[in-house]
């Protein structure tokens, strides 16, 4: 019993060791290719193709895994403190915003594939010490709760590092990150992803008023809690969007 305890554990280990080793590999060689930081969120892509990464972060969100992997910096925005990057310590030293991309003046919006209610899961950040889960009956909705909390019953967890916050990465390319992660998502949840597309009423529709545009950028727990004056509402219902 000690021996195959011990057996356990050395491989245990040297499973650690070697996500580390990827870690290191893929962050330098994103570099080399980029010379950027690699978003969190991209490396947990990655990485997800090679380990269950829930079980081999041990509970632990990428972030802080990353503390302790010899060889990489964390590397924040300055501006978007949720967008977080991963850089070799070979990178040279520079202001931290010049780690990240540059978004154009002009970006190509790629229209969302999937039900808004799973895009907003995947692309508006989660608060520190938050974990958030996606109902999908009777709508598509998703709830942040204390890591405490317990889940509601038929929820699931969407991984820290699938969420791609606004202003990481150019609108193309964030985009196609997030239908990618929503999709990898859906495999590892045993999701059909027709049951998840984004339904005709949903298409992107022009505002006829600024009340529209803004309502239509929140999540339905976000509209709860919008409160507004009459007199404002009226304003904005009679404002036409430029």
């Amino acid at each position: 019993m000690i021996v195959l305890r011990q057996q356990m554990n050395d491989t245990t280990t040297e499973a650690g060791e070697q996500l580390k080793r990827d870690i290191v590999k893929l962050t330098t060689e994103y570099w080399a290719a980029n010379e950027r930081a690699m978003l969190l969120a991209l490396l947990g892509k990655e990485l997800s193709k090679r380990y269950p990464l829930r079980d081999a972060l041990r509970g632990q969100g990428l972030g802080t895994y990353l503390s302790s992997v010899t060889g990489v910096r964390i590397i924040r925005h300055p501006t978007n403190p949720v967008v977080v990057g991963a850089i070799p310590d070979t990178a040279p030293r520079k202001d931290a915003i010049d780690y990240f991309a540059v978004e154009s003046a002009a970006p190509q919006i790629v229209s969302p594939l999937y039900d808004k209610g799973l895009w907003f899961a995947f692309s508006h950040p989660i608060s520190e010490g938050h974990i958030r889960t996606v109902s999908l009956d009777p709508a598509i909705t998703y709830r942040d709760a204390p890591i405490t909390s317990t889940a509601s019953p038929g929820s699931l967890i969407v991984p820290r590092e699938f969420v791609v916050p606004k202003g990481s990465l150019p609108a193309s390319e964030r985009n196609q990150l997030i239908q990618a992660h929503i999709k990898s998502w859906l495999e590892q949840n045993g999701i059909e992803e027709a049951r998840v597309i984004a339904r005709p009423s949903q298409a992107p529709q022009k505002s006829s008023s600024l009340m529209e545009a803004l309502i239509s950028e929140l999540s339905h727990e976000e509209q709860t809690r919008v409160m507004l004056p009459l007199d404002v509402v009226a304003k904005l219902i009679g404002i036409e969007k430029r």
